[in-house]
């Protein structure tokens, strides 16, 4: 999640939709998204490709499974993050907030936003409610209804790296 925050490259990737693509297609994607065909375009389709399929974003977060044939890339599916856990969802919306300085956050407005856990997860709306409502972390955050439309009230006192230190036990 955090090369989403910090990387382009991943926060492109992050806002792909949900699919089987080849090698061509991706390469054809960040060449239509940057403008043009060269080798940083190349470089970045190996970037993504080897991050995938070396990390456990690819495969645990299901942001691409990399199928290869020997050594080939035959193609990245990208299907969605399966079980993510509330603290992971927690500590993206934590760096959205910060990164956005909001600290009420209507899920249904970031849906489209390229840093709500619904882009980097590949998740829904509804998903991100139900892994909240059933989070353990609870004294992070507090879910409240305005106008038939879910909110999630942050902490303002708390940051992500607060967060993070309160969930490895004050590392």
């Amino acid at each position: 999640m955090n090369l989403c925050f910090n990387a382009p490259l991943f926060n492109w990737w992050a806002n792909v939709p949900v699919g089987k693509y080849s090698r061509e297609n991706i390469i054809n994607l960040l060449a239509n998204s940057y403008g043009k065909m060269n080798k940083t375009i190349l470089n970045g389709y190996s970037s993504i490709v080897e991050t995938l399929g070396k990390s456990p974003i690819g495969e645990l977060l299901g942001q691409g499974l990399v199928e290869r044939k020997g050594k080939r890339v035959i193609s990245v599916v990208k299907n969605g993050g399966k079980d993510i856990s509330s603290i992971v969802v927690l500590y993206n919306l934590y760096r959205f907030s910060e990164k956005r300085g909001v600290y009420k956050i209507n899920l249904e407005e970031i849906e489209n936003d390229e840093l709500s856990p619904q882009k980097i997860f590949t998740i829904s709306s509804f998903e991100v409610e139900d892994i909240l409502k059933n989070s353990i972390y609870d004294s992070f955050f507090r879910v409240g209804f305005e106008e038939r439309k879910v909110s999630i009230f942050l902490d303002k006192g708390i940051n992500s790296i607060s967060l993070l230190k309160t969930y490895v036990g004050g590392l």
